[in-house]
């Protein structure tokens, strides 16, 4: 059974007990953490954060009375008991600096965003003349005074103004502001109540127990904010990329058709032209027949035949007015029947046209899959299968080749290539392969 009596005695006690120490700990670790991420991303949403967790930590270090650590701030204490209200006016009104950077007040009114922080510059002045003012005078009663009579109401009313901005403002993270702030608000308030109105002993620190479960609530609230921000952040990069990329990759497919067309439609035909003159010219000599002339038109023949198909492996006709199966057809015909490699295509439920992205995409992805097999396989065999399924697009490769170490490859630009492609569609790619075994790769491509 619960002792409740030892539970209160805990509670009342909390700089004695290791409450505060643990407090302390969670604090310093924030502040570590967070001033890590501030160097590592230069946002200045961290160094604030990291800024008010550390002077929460310094506000109340001077309470640890027992144990190790009381050892090692006592030689400290005077300077901490005549900071230690400067102290919690200057983290509270930091707060207000970290939390409406982070929900970018800026941005949605820069009216209100100077009234509030022209107010807590303001707030922050007026906190350090009165400090001065105290250490001179030797009377810390001063500004702890002030603390409650001037700071108290005036940063409630920057608090109010505060939740009525954070209430109408359309941010997807402020919910962590408004939630893990409140809790702080109104333990502080208690805490501070409590203090001011001695409504407990002095020697009582309920108060201060409180407030700890302000603090604990309030940054466990702020932290999964500052990661969820994180994660925002790193899926909009990746979405840059992503658009970036795609924008590469069109700019590339328009290139290749540009240059495509310009090779069928013009070199080829030109040299097309070049060839019928010539065996007209060379007839007219008579000499049509000489070995000389037989290598020139055999060599003019040959180069017009590998620019034609350098122009349809760039932007295949089958592909623009056929479709994806005489593409893939005629791929693996010009690909893989003179180096005399067997192959097999197989099609099933590809009764129509399907998405030109997603027709292009495969073209490219097995023209680099057929690439590397004819580089490196040392396959005579190869399967290409293609079919819809559960509205999902298969290809599937495999070949009877020597295989390869496929974490490695992965990092091959070739592959590189393919997940990149595969990835602006949502789609993925599996390899499977082993030495001297062959290779099974599986493409899916999700057709909405």
């Amino acid at each position: 059974m619960f002792d409740y009596n030892q539970i209160l005695y805990t509670l009342e006690n909390p700089n004695k007990n290791g409450i505060l120490i643990f407090v302390i700990g969670f604090l310093f670790a924030l502040s570590f953490y967070h001033i890590l991420l501030f160097i590592q991303n230069k946002d200045k949403v961290y160094f604030y954060y990291g800024l008010y967790t550390s002077l929460i930590l310094l506000a109340y270090l001077n309470l640890i009375s027992t144990g190790f650590f009381a050892l090692i701030v006592k030689p400290f204490l005077p300077i901490l008991n005549s900071f230690e209200v400067f102290l919690k006016w200057l983290f509270a009104a930091v707060y207000f600096i970290f939390a409406f950077e982070f929900v970018e007040l800026k941005k949605y009114s820069k009216k209100w965003y100077k009234i509030i922080f022209y107010s807590i510059y303001g707030v922050i002045a007026i906190g350090c003349v009165i400090q001065v003012i105290s250490l001179i005078i030797k009377d810390i009663s001063y500004i702890f005074n002030c603390y409650f009579l001037v700071y108290i109401p005036v940063i409630s009313i920057i608090s109010f103004i505060g939740y009525y901005m954070l209430f109408k403002m359309n941010h997807p993270l402020k919910h962590y502001i408004i939630i893990g702030s409140l809790v702080l608000f109104v333990t502080s308030i208690i805490g501070a109540a409590i203090s001011f109105l001695e409504l407990l002993p002095l020697e009582n620190r309920l108060r201060d127990s409180i407030f700890y479960f302000g603090v604990i609530i309030e940054n466990i609230f702020f932290s999964l904010g500052l990661g969820h921000k994180q994660k925002l952040i790193y899926e909009e990069k990746n979405k840059q990329k992503e658009l970036r990329l795609q924008a590469i990759l069109e700019a590339q497919e328009t290139e290749r058709s540009r240059i495509a067309r310009e090779l069928h439609d013009g070199v080829v035909q030109e040299i097309g032209s070049v060839i019928l003159k010539s065996r007209h010219a060379l007839s007219k000599l008579d000499l049509l027949h000489t070995n000389e002339s037989q290598e020139l038109l055999e060599s003019l023949e040959n180069s017009n035949k590998n620019l034609r198909t350098i122009s349809h492996q760039m932007m295949p006709i089958a592909l623009k007015e056929l479709g994806i199966s005489s593409a893939i057809n005629d791929l693996l015909e010009n690909s893989l029947t003179y180096l005399n490699i067997k192959h097999t295509l197989e099609l099933f439920n590809i009764s129509e046209r399907l998405p030109e992205k997603i027709e292009v995409t495969i073209y490219r992805v097995l023209q680099e899959l057929i690439h590397n097999i004819t580089k490196h396989s040392k396959a005579t065999e190869v399967n290409v299968q293609l079919f819809k399924s559960n509205n999902h697009i298969i290809l599937i490769v495999e070949d009877n080749g020597v295989g390869f170490n496929a974490k490695k490859s992965k990092k091959g630009i070739g592959l590189l290539n393919i997940s990149s492609r595969l990835n602006m569609l949502n789609g993925t790619v599996n390899f499977e392969s082993s030495n001297n075994n062959g290779t099974l790769i599986t493409i899916k491509i999700p057709v909405i």
